[in-house]
């Protein structure tokens, strides 16, 4: 009984550790990169409009949309 208990715990210690060793590269990874789109040496900056989106938030319906049946809209309401 305690050899299954060692051998389940090197088995999760082993995979943990492969997990992690597959997992660097992806983290590693940079924007501006060879895959980075071509922006052709300028770049677009789209200015942000604050009162517009603080006006969405506060306008929010808060309930979770799940589909629309007869013409009327099938939601969950969620807690505020």
């Amino acid at each position: 009984m305690m050899v299954v208990g060692r051998v389940k715990c090197l088995l999760v210690a082993a995979f943990s550790v492969l997990a992690l060793v597959f997992s660097m590269p992806a983290l590693a990874q940079h924007e501006g990169g060879e895959h980075a789109p071509v922006t052709g040496g300028a770049e677009h900056v789209e200015k942000i409009d604050a009162a517009k989106v603080i006006m969405e938030h506060i306008m929010d319906n808060h309930e979770f949309h799940l589909a629309e049946s007869g013409g009327h809209p099938v939601s969950i309401p969620l807690p505020v």
